[in-house]
């Protein structure tokens, strides 16, 4: 860039030297002289030769007009010289090395103006690039420090019962166990999980269990007494574990089932306040939820579901087309 300002200057100093070599004497002040000799004003130069007092004082600094045909002001020049009386031939061609001159330096200045804008231009470069360069640089910086954004883990939701401190880590494991394999899938995307239908499994199993746990039981304590008595006890005591397991087993757990002919709002809930079932239920779908009775229920379209409780049919006629329906199954008498 330096190099570029040296060239220039030295460019435009020989472009002086140049002009200054070329300098001659036009025919203004060929014509100037004359008249001053002849003790002529310009406004009686004007008068005499009808011009225009601005035209003479233009035609004695050399200041011609380029718009007009050169013949208008090779006859400016030749009447002016005609009146103070000098050489007609010696003004034209003092015009004409003028005018050689006038265009030489107009070339010699529009080249320097040239070489001047082209270093303009090369600065103009540079420094675009050194803008492109820095934000190349700030965009990489940022980059590399930004840093990359990691999937937050997924925390899987537990749910927690009160049975019991003993019973927690197993009834945890029976829920998730449930969640995988006794889970229901609304249309809705809703997953509805029936925890009464885990306690209910657990319960007839852990029921099965006791039972067969008392039969050995019983065979043991008959191989091992020999007297009626302490057989009649032992049936005494497995019949009573046996009525105790019954009645475990035929705890208030009930069943209902939802038919649905067409799109149908519910929101259910047990006796215990738990919310077992909502949203949009679609056409065709059937939903079976389990729980401690009575069951609170809202319908959006009463007249588009068909209910079974503890698989009794349950009469929905008594609803009216249109309407919302609230009610509590088993329905009162």
């Amino acid at each position: 860039m330096n190099q570029d300002f040296e060239v220039l200057k030295n460019e435009n100093d020989d472009l002086a030297d140049a002009i200054d070599d070329i300098n001659i004497v036009g025919p203004g002040f060929m014509l100037k002289a004359a008249r001053e000799m002849r003790g002529l004003s310009q406004q009686q130069v004007a008068n005499k030769l009808n011009f225009r007092i601005g035209l003479v004082e233009d035609i004695e600094v050399d200041k011609f007009d380029c718009s007009l045909p050169e013949a208008f002001n090779r006859g400016y020049l030749k009447n002016y010289a005609k009146l103070v009386n000098i050489a007609q031939e010696d003004v034209l061609k003092s015009y004409e090395k003028l005018a050689l001159t006038q265009n030489q330096c107009a070339d010699m200045q529009s080249f320097s103006k040239g070489t001047e804008k082209q270093a303009e231009h090369n600065r103009l470069m540079w420094i675009t690039y050194l803008i492109l360069a820095i934000l190349v640089t700030a965009t990489v910086v940022w980059w590399l420090q930004t840093p990359s954004e990691q999937p937050e883990p997924i925390v899987a939701s537990t749910v927690e019962t009160s049975a019991g401190d003993n019973n927690a880590p197993e009834q945890g494991n029976l829920l998730n166990e449930s969640n995988a394999n006794n889970s229901s899938v609304m249309p809705n995307g809703e997953l509805t999980v029936s925890v009464a239908e885990v306690i209910k499994t657990k319960t007839k199993t852990n029921a099965n269990n006791n039972v067969e746990n008392l039969d050995k039981a019983a065979a043991l304590a008959v191989e091992q007494t020999s007297s009626s008595s302490a057989l009649t006890d032992a049936q005494v005591d497995l019949n009573n574990n046996k009525a105790v397991a019954e009645k475990v087993l035929s705890a208030s757990i009930d069943t209902v089932v939802f038919t649905f002919a067409g799109d149908c709002w519910v929101n259910i809930f047990d006796a215990t306040g738990e919310r077992i079932a909502w949203g949009v239920k679609e056409s065709g779908y059937i939903m079976r939820i389990s729980g401690q009775a009575p069951f609170s229920i809202t319908l959006g379209k009463p007249e588009l579901v068909k209910i079974d409780y503890n698989d009794v049919p349950v009469d929905m006629a008594v609803y009216n087309a249109g309407n919302i329906a609230k009610f509590s199954l088993p329905l009162a008498p």
